[in-house]
């Protein structure tokens, strides 16, 4: 909604744009043909008139088209808030279902998941003691965990001890530390960080044409302020013999990727 008056304004500001111009070619024009008097109780309009009315028109436009600008990020589309909310609504019958939880403590994982960047539960595997592993989504599909890579533990009395991503807490001690997508990737971001690996990698091997990447083995940690890139590569010695090369690549985020900051190769580093 808010989009849409915003994109009124901004063509209503538009026009007034427009019949200032006119009005200064031709007070008539500015009128609209000098019908608009009318509908001022028959004062008739100079090119002065017209064109303080217009402006003032324009400027009443314009703040409304900025108003709403600013105002639409702010307010949640309301079929986004009825998403999530459905979507909480299903984790928590899930909850209960699959771990035995109470509404209340169903809930509370609930909100937990929410805070951390994770959306749908599509499926609950219940561990030893008290620990389950999920499949769920990001709430942010770009960054979404792989199926049992999210685990719960709960207490004895299956109140809400910690949410991990593997063996990185992300919920613990009551309160959200991290978000999922701080330590995943998206796939552009993957894309962009391989690249920057692989172009720092041949740029030290002795025979780069030769590089034959095994992507099986990548691997990476990611930071705040960029990537830890491991792999491994196959590629000609000086002796023309083809030898398997480990490399962890360290890669610091740019407004368009990644660059390589320090490459280290069967264990040497080389910067």
């Amino acid at each position: 909604m808010l989009g849409f008056l915003s994109f009124v304004c901004f063509c209503l500001s538009v026009v007034s744009i427009g019949m200032i111009i006119a009005s200064l070619i031709n007070p008539k024009w500015g009128t609209i043909k000098g019908t608009l008097p009318k509908l001022f109780c028959g004062k008739i309009w100079n090119r002065k008139m017209a064109v303080k009315v217009w402006a003032t028109l324009w400027i009443v436009f314009f703040c409304g088209f900025l108003t709403f600008v600013i105002m639409s990020p702010n307010i949640p589309d309301q079929q986004t808030v009825n998403n999530q909310q459905s979507i909480t609504e299903t984790n928590e019958t899930l909850l209960s279902s699959k771990c035995g939880f109470s509404a209340e403590q169903a809930k509370d994982v609930a909100n937990a998941l929410d805070s951390v960047g994770l959306g749908e539960i599509e499926d609950i595997t219940k561990k030893e003691n008290n620990d389950y592993t999920l499949d769920i989504k990001a709430k942010n599909t770009d960054y979404n965990p792989e199926n049992g890579s999210i685990s719960i533990t709960v207490g004895k009395d299956n109140n809400l001890q910690s949410i991990q991503y593997k063996l990185v807490p992300l919920w613990f001690e009551g309160q959200a530390h991290s978000q999922i997508s701080d330590h995943l990737m998206s796939y552009s971001e993957d894309r962009k960080a391989t690249e920057a690996s692989e172009k720092a990698v041949k740029a030290v091997l002795k025979s780069p044409d030769s590089a034959d990447f095994d992507s099986g083995s990548y691997r990476y940690i990611k930071n705040p302020d960029g990537v830890i890139f491991f792999g491994t590569v196959d590629a000609q010695n000086s002796f023309g013999a083809s030898i398997r090369n480990s490399f962890k690549v360290q890669l610091k985020a740019t407004n368009d990727g990644y660059t390589a900051e320090h490459l280290t190769m069967n264990g040497n580093q080389l910067y």
